[in-house]
């Protein structure tokens, strides 16, 4: 497990956008590399689990359950 101290330094060095922290905020640029995670669990025989089933597992709210 990485220190607070190397922790912070990658912070300093990378410069993250604020957006980066925030673990609300959908970065819609992780689509492709979803899909391409979901295509290589099917090809080895597993199945993917649906979104709701997903919410159910982490047990996160649903679009009709949120404010935004």
């Amino acid at each position: 497990m990485q220190t607070k101290e190397e922790r912070i330094r990658a912070v300093e060095e990378l410069k993250p956008e604020p957006a980066s922290f925030d673990v609300g905020t959908m970065n819609y640029g992780v689509f492709p590399m979803v899909e391409k995670a979901a295509r290589l669990i099917r090809e080895v025989g597993f199945e993917v689990a649906s979104p709701d089933e997903t919410r159910s597992i982490v047990r996160t709210k649903g679009r009709d359950r949120v404010t935004f």
